[in-house]
């Protein structure tokens, strides 16, 4: 298994960035790479969606339950992960910063695919896409953060 974690300072407060980190229909319009969002379910504790992703120039399609432990912190899992994952899961903590607005933690625990009976790799290099990984979820915050600072909470 391996884990990611990233920081960022969003400058907004906290509550704000929970609800907009929840509300999964708003983030086509946040993040770029986000192509399409279905919510299968949502009662505002407990959510389902499929979220089409662009990675790559590829398309992703990968379904995440997410729950909403507190008013600032979500962990989901996907019981359907990005194809080159054997598994996806994690959390998004939001905690009031010591200035104005809040900082984010993003957490991820993955394992990728086991090579192919036969040979070959399902994933050629793990240390390159474990780089691109956390660049990704450092870009998705730095999304939220622009987003935020155009003034569309």
């Amino acid at each position: 298994m391996r884990s990611i974690e990233v920081t960022h300072a969003l400058p907004v407060a906290p509550d704000l960035a929970a609800g907009c980190f929840w509300d999964i229909s708003r983030w086509p319009r946040i993040w770029q790479g986000t192509e399409a969002v279905e919510t299968l379910y949502d009662d505002g504790r407990h959510q389902e969606f499929v979220m089409v992703v662009r990675r790559n120039g590829a398309l992703e399609r990968v379904r995440t339950i997410r729950f909403r432990v507190s008013d600032l912190q979500i962990r989901f899992f996907s019981p359907e992960p990005p194809p080159q994952m054997d598994f996806h899961h994690g959390e998004w903590e939001i905690e009031p910063s010591p200035g104005a607005g809040c900082i984010v933690r993003a957490k991820r625990f993955y394992g990728l695919k086991k090579a192919p009976a036969g040979g070959g790799s399902a994933q050629a290099d793990p240390e390159r896409f474990h780089q691109d990984f956390t660049v990704r979820l450092g870009q998705i915050l730095g999304s939220f953060e622009r987003y935020f600072i155009d003034a569309h909470p």
